[in-house]
């Protein structure tokens, strides 16, 4: 049996955007030391963000500074 292949059936039109998509894609460094901690600041910091008197810039700032710190150990 020969393998199937996708192909763009009319059908499928509300998929198309979805499997373009990966062409147009950024993803994340992982390939890069100091993302680890880059994205432990997300996970850990981010919520407070939107948290009740939390303060988006003093949080991704928070985010950045870490980030920076991190590259910069690198």
């Amino acid at each position: 049996m020969l393998p199937q292949r996708w192909s763009p059936i009319p059908g499928n039109k509300p998929l198309w955007k979805f499997l373009a998509a990966p062409a147009n894609s950024e993803f994340y460094p992982f390939g890069k030391m100091s993302w680890a901690r880059a994205s432990e600041s997300i996970k850990e910091h981010i919520g407070n963000a939107v948290a009740p008197n939390g303060s988006p810039e003093s949080v991704l700032g928070k985010i950045a500074q870490d980030a920076r710190a991190a590259e910069d150990a690198e």
